[in-house]
């Protein structure tokens, strides 16, 4: 549970259901009585009583949580613009179309901490400018003889970036998947 007031109200609750006073658990858990005496009564959380005004579902949430772990394990932490690109697709799969502001983001990992410390992080300034034109030229001679060797043809090169993003036809990132397509794009 993200919201360290909800996880509160919980504690309170149970330790009301444990025997404790109503007045005592809230002192001891900095909960109004009135909170809990709507809890009790049946009301519901200020998440669920909000969850129309959200951009995405709770499983739609889990999903996008779900991919930024995923990226992570992979050693592709997403950055901002790529989690809320992958956020509009989530929506937009789901048959609405919205386009996400910068700020959502910020507010998603409030409520997600556990991906808040894995969102990508700057390249290094060493990396790119240790790129050696040279370096490049004989990585793309070896590449050439190693395809002649094998007899790879160009129409078997696959062209996905450090991401593990396919890049082609339409928007990167965006490879079909379906019978007889791969869900990466040639180049």
């Amino acid at each position: 549970m993200a919201d360290p007031r909800e996880y509160a109200i919980r504690q309170a609750l149970q330790a009301i259901n444990d025997g404790m006073s109503e007045r005592k658990a809230c002192d001891e858990f900095n909960v109004s009585r009135g909170t809990i005496q709507g809890r009790r009564a049946g009301a519901s959380t200020s998440c669920e009583s909000h969850t129309f005004m959200q951009h995405l579902t709770t499983d739609q949430e889990d999903c996008l949580v779900s991919w930024i772990l995923e990226q992570e394990e992979q050693g592709f932490a997403p950055s901002h613009s790529r989690v809320r690109e992958r956020a509009e697709k989530i929506i937009e799969s789901g048959g609405r179309r919205l386009l996400i502001g910068k700020s959502w983001v910020s507010q998603f990992l409030t409520q997600h901490p556990k991906v808040t410390t894995l969102l990508g992080k700057p390249i290094d300034s060493n990396r790119i400018h240790g790129t050696q034109p040279e370096l490049i030229r004989l990585f793309f001679h070896r590449f050439d003889t190693v395809r002649a060797r094998y007899g790879i043809q160009q129409e078997d090169i696959w062209n996905v970036d450090e991401h593990s993003v396919p890049n082609g036809p339409g928007r990167p990132g965006l490879g079909k998947a379906g019978p007889g397509l791969s869900k990466f794009s040639r180049i």
